[in-house]
């Protein structure tokens, strides 16, 4: 779930988990980039406060992920390949890993903003979306190869054409929704961290980061902003 250039967040339901506040020495940066200091020092803040949320977030909506399962690693990386991004996978030993370029970082104004995108990439693995997305596209593959194969006359590059278009819109079909689902998690996470998760997601009204455009992965920004407010309002 990559985070193009701005950002690109997520958030669902969960039972909160309340963590005392602590002072923001650099709550707000400047509006140019900050420096790489700087950058990795509200990272370090953000990440040590919402690290234990999301994994008590985790290990109650998920006690069957085990111990490694909910198990975070945040970490930043300065790899320049990877651009502005931030992005969950899970790591060969089964640990969800967090990462956040510092080129990110270092357009993120303050503490809140970091702490939102770190909770929204976290909860895409507290509500399955990796699961869930490549269950989708095995059996997006699966009908579309089959119906190929049935009509008798594809032969077996046109069956795997299809089976791999229909992975791609297997892939996609849900790809809105999840992003609805991980915001209005990270709304819950960071909240409950001691974060203004408005504040957080002020990067969607500076930036557009998705599209109403058929099979297009990340909803409009203004209609993620507004589902936000709508969930923080709550």
């Amino acid at each position: 779930m990559m985070w193009r250039f701005a950002i690109v967040l997520l958030l669902a339901g969960c039972g909160e988990v309340v963590v005392g506040p602590s002072p923001d020495p650099q709550r707000d940066a400047p509006e140019v980039a900050r420096s790489a200091r700087a950058a990795e020092a509200s990272f370090r803040r953000a990440a040590g406060r919402i690290e234990p949320v999301a994994e008590q977030v985790c290990r109650t909506r998920n006690p069957d992920f085990g111990v490694r399962g909910c198990d975070y690693r945040f970490q930043m990386s300065t790899d320049p390949r990877l651009g502005q991004n931030a992005f969950q996978t899970i790591g060969e030993d089964g640990r969800p890993q967090v990462v956040f370029t510092l080129s990110l970082l270092q357009v993120m104004r303050n503490d809140d903003e970091v702490a939102f995108v770190l909770a929204h990439e976290a909860a895409h693995q507290v509500r399955r979306h990796v699961l869930r997305a490549s269950a989708q596209q095995r059996l997006g593959a699966t009908l579309l190869g089959t119906l190929a194969a049935a009509s008798g006359t594809a032969s077996d590059e046109s069956v795997r054409a299809a089976a791999g278009f229909g992975a791609f819109l297997g892939r996609r079909a849900y790809s809105k929704q999840f992003e609805f689902e991980a915001d209005a998690l990270a709304v819950r996470i960071a909240r409950a961290a001691g974060y203004d998760p408005i504040r957080g997601a002020a990067p969607f009204a500076r930036f557009e980061t998705g599209s109403n455009a058929f099979l297009a992965t990340h909803p409009p920004s203004a209609d993620r902003l507004a589902r936000i407010e709508a969930v923080a309002g709550r």
